[in-house]
């Protein structure tokens, strides 16, 4: 979770800002969070509004080992065909 969280997610993160702005990583990461901004709000509303309503009919402990375990497989092949084909296009 730490490796994930801190140290892969900053590499994509400071790689995508770079193709923001090359001359200033700050500029180019500040562009990145104010276009990624409205979905990531959008995102955590509709899932602490979904875990609200699951939470009438599963565990806490279950509804969080499912959503943890759904997400990651549904989120690791997108990602990684995504960080594929933008590394072989050059796009960052």
């Amino acid at each position: 979770s730490i490796y994930f969280s801190f140290w892969h997610s900053l590499r994509h993160i400071i790689r995508i800002s770079l193709s923001f702005n090359e001359e200033n990583v700050v500029s180019g990461i500040i562009s990145f969070m104010k276009a990624t901004f409205f979905p990531t709000t959008l995102t955590l509303i509709a899932a602490t509004i979904a875990g609200f309503i699951l939470l009438n009919y599963v565990p806490l402990d279950i509804m969080l080992l499912k959503v943890v375990f759904i997400s990651l497989s549904v989120l690791t092949l997108p990602h990684m065909l995504l960080v594929w084909t933008a590394s072989r296009q050059k796009v960052f």
